[in-house]
């Protein structure tokens, strides 16, 4: 939790992002946060898998929750100087893949650690279904945030 609050605050200062990315990067990994309890709620309902650790809210620990959220904004972050520095569109491709990867490896490293356990309905495939919805779905988030406030932006 503390690794990902230091890295978005690294992320802030050494980007010198906008405020408007700021704010655009931080709501969408709150919102990815949130999807995530749901969907580690759901796992649990449905017996898929399990997340274990202190202060459980709705089948997540809240530190994991917290941990979502900025790391979100780390990965968003990155997604924006890749996407300034090299944009072609197979260079935004391959960081997404690697973020795919790089969570499902999370994942099994917290399986084999016990924080993750598949219940008699889970599969690993299942876990990289999450990271295969969840990596495209922050930056379309991301990018519609910033649409829209470029957008109300214009309009005052």
């Amino acid at each position: 939790m503390a690794g990902g609050i230091l890295a978005a605050l690294a992320a802030i200062a050494g980007l010198r992002l906008k405020r408007q990315m700021i704010a655009a990067g931080i709501a969408t990994g709150a919102v990815i946060a949130l999807l995530n309890m749901l969907v580690e709620f759901l796992g649990a309902r449905l017996d898929v898998y399990y997340v274990s650790g202190p202060w459980m809210l709705v089948q997540t620990p809240i530190p994991l929750t917290v941990t979502w959220l900025f790391m979100t904004f780390v990965f968003i972050a990155g997604y924006t100087v890749v996407k300034r520095r090299a944009p072609r569109k197979s260079s935004v491709t391959l960081y997404m893949a690697a973020a795919i990867v790089a969570g499902w490896l999370t994942d099994y490293a917290f399986h084999r650690v016990g924080i993750l356990t598949l219940g008699k309905n889970g599969s690993p495939a299942m876990i990289a279904a999450v990271w295969i919805i969840f990596v495209p779905l922050a930056i379309f988030l991301y990018e519609l945030l910033m649409a829209l406030m470029a957008g109300d932006r214009d309009a005052t």
